[in-house]
């Protein structure tokens, strides 16, 4: 159920509380709850479609991980960018490009399944990146400010118990 829609100037004050005292059991109970682990992959367990978060904490400070959190079409990697083609037809396809040569693009309709559509070049009308990240804004809007943090201290202890984040 609905918490708060969180917002970066929500949480920003409160990040120097992820350093240490987190939990890591609730950061990772939210991180299952909420359903990041569906498309994100974590310390060995989870889906692909979304970027692998293991070494998450390495790669990004704790705002950058917040900011990817809350506002995930801020920044989208270049991967992960959703396609959207528009044929002549006026039929909208979006996806992620599997392969492509000079007659035809392949590209997969549903990250979950082995779904792809085929495409020939000629038939399209239209070709662009969206914009928007297939991370749903708002995911977060379900937990309370602290498991908010708890969430953040597991995403940068690497999935580790023994991180200082999570040491009381």
């Amino acid at each position: 159920s609905f918490v708060h829609d969180w917002q970066m100037a929500d949480l920003l004050p409160a990040l120097d509380q992820v350093k240490a005292g987190r939990s890591f059991d609730a950061g990772q109970a939210a991180f299952r709850e909420v359903g990041c682990i569906q498309c994100h992959r974590f310390a060995g367990e989870g889906g692909s479609v979304g970027p692998d978060l293991t070494g998450v904490g390495r790669r990004l400070n704790i705002h950058d991980v917040l900011e990817s959190i809350l506002l995930p079409s801020k920044v989208i990697a270049a991967p992960f960018r959703t396609t959207e083609i528009e044929t002549k037809g006026g039929e909208l396809i979006t996806g992620h490009i599997e392969r492509e040569d000079d007659k035809t693009i392949v590209i997969r309709t549903n990250p979950q399944v082995q779904e792809s559509a085929v495409i020939p070049k000629q038939n399209v009308k239209r070709r662009d990146q969206s914009q928007v990240s297939n991370m749903p804004t708002g995911i977060v809007n379900v937990l309370t400010k602290d498991q908010v943090l708890d969430l953040l201290a597991y995403l940068i202890s690497d999935g580790r118990r023994d991180h200082p984040a999570l040491q009381k």
